[in-house]
């Protein structure tokens, strides 16, 4: 009963972000299975399939319009902004 995640209160992320903490995340280089065709990385995928259709919506609605390909455009200059970044260390 002294574990530190049963006193957090809140979403599940922030239970998620508490027991992250205890615990060394190691990816299974055997079970990831290879991006699809056409992409260097999973992460390459997902920039330019991400879903940006309720987030366009939300800002019509605040009357901050921005283009689905906007939003993608901003992802992948953020990505190789890092990727410069972590190049560099």
């Amino acid at each position: 009963m002294c574990a530190s995640w049963f006193a957090v209160t809140g979403s599940d992320q922030d239970v998620l972000a508490v027991l992250l903490q205890h615990v060394d995340v190691v990816a299974d280089e055997t079970n990831r299975p290879a991006p699809p065709d056409g992409y260097a990385t999973w992460l390459d995928y997902a920039v330019d399939t991400m879903d940006t259709r309720s987030e366009e919506i939300e800002r019509l609605s605040l009357d901050r319009p921005a283009s689905r390909q906007a939003m993608r455009d901003a992802v992948r200059a953020e990505l190789v902004a890092l990727r410069r970044k972590a190049e560099g260390q």
